[in-house]
């Protein structure tokens, strides 16, 4: 879609996992550039927001991932945010954190069918919501700046600021993905563990996504 960029988030620190969230790899593949795989036939531009060494970007860029780093020295995923809304070339974005291996890309699909009515696409399974799987205007940039001055860190806060949000029912996400493992995200060992049993699904030899 010309209007919308799929946007990862990978800069998470990894403190639990002993290791940065963008080094995460599941089978031997890195879970960013599965991602980006995942998301380059369904965005005309793919941006991986980082914090810190930048030195993977040449292997990213040669899969069609443009790299940005984060705009501010703060920490958490809304800074995150902050900078892939500014540094995104269109009105809107699709959001994914880079510890989310799991993409449905059929729900990815319909969430975009959804989005030129609202300024947040945003999953909601009963009353959790799931922000880090969703789609923000750029028009939201001035709001998520004013959060950022006030230390607000929860993405969930985003939506006060929308004018209007569409949220994607729990009835709708199964019918892509009945077990929610598109907002399966790694945190610890034992996460990364279980990724990997379920991996054997849905990771090709080149880690291409089977649930297109």
């Amino acid at each position: 879609m010309r209007d919308i960029s799929g946007v990862i988030l990978a800069g998470g620190e990894g403190r639990r996992l002993g290791r940065p969230k963008d080094r995460l790899e599941i089978r031997g593949v890195n879970v960013v550039e599965h991602l980006v795989r995942s998301l380059n036939p369904l965005f005309e531009e793919v941006l991986i927001v980082r914090s810190g060494d930048l030195r993977d970007d040449r292997r990213w860029e040669e899969l069609g991932a443009r790299t940005v780093r984060d705009l501010l020295s703060m920490r958490g995923a809304m800074v995150g945010l902050y900078t892939g809304l500014r540094e995104m070339r269109t009105p809107y974005g699709f959001f994914i954190g880079g510890d989310m291996p799991f993409p449905n890309c059929g729900l990815v699909r319909y969430m975009l069918s959804l989005h030129r009515d609202f300024e947040a696409v945003v999953p909601r399974r009963g009353e959790y919501l799931e922000p880090l799987f969703a789609i923000y205007a750029k028009d939201l940039l001035p709001f998520v700046e004013r959060l950022i001055l006030r230390g607000e860190r929860r993405i969930s806060k985003i939506l006060e600021g929308a004018r209007a949000v569409r949220f994607v029912e729990e009835e709708e996400i199964r019918a892509f993905d009945p077990e929610f493992l598109s907002f399966f995200n790694i945190n610890t060992p034992r996460d990364l563990e279980q990724a990997e049993r379920i991996a054997g699904r849905f990771f090709g030899g080149e880690g291409d996504d089977k649930r297109r």
